[in-house]
């Protein structure tokens, strides 16, 4: 009960801390948020080409995988970026039915699982931006 509580706590302070960066430091967020959209883009890039064997189009194209502007989420007072997909890639993540032969073909929630394994990276960059802001503070 109290291990629940304490990381409950713990959420919420990293939560305020990162407003706070996002306060002191935007430039440093807004390069961090590139960087990072970058490495995630070429971690999905890297799946997709591994995962699909046959040609799907111009899946990893630049003209279509690409990383979008980072922006600030007023709400949470945070950073986002966004990974722009080619407008077929949900048909092989998710599956469709095959008009001429009529069955049913599978996704493979390939950039789903991508970004499950970047999470975790993700926290350690993120842990190490708020040091240096800290340290630099």
């Amino acid at each position: 009960m109290a291990q629940a509580e304490l990381k409950e706590d713990f959420g919420k302070l990293e939560k305020e801390i990162i407003s706070l960066s996002a306060d002191v430091a935007p430039k440093e967020c807004k390069a961090f948020m590139r960087k990072e959209g970058n490495k995630l883009r070429n971690k999905i890039k890297a799946a997709l080409k591994a995962g699909y064997k046959k040609k799907t189009g111009n899946l990893v194209s630049r003209d279509f995988l690409k990383r979008g502007k980072v922006y600030l989420y007023k709400p949470e007072n945070s950073y986002e970026t966004r990974i722009h997909f080619a407008p077929h890639t949900h048909l092989l993540e998710f599956g469709f039915n095959h008009v001429k032969s009529g069955r049913r073909i599978a996704g493979r929630h390939l950039v789903d699982k991508t970004q499950d394994a970047f999470a975790g990276e993700y926290e350690r960059d993120v842990e190490s931006l708020i040091n240096d802001i800290v340290k630099g503070w």
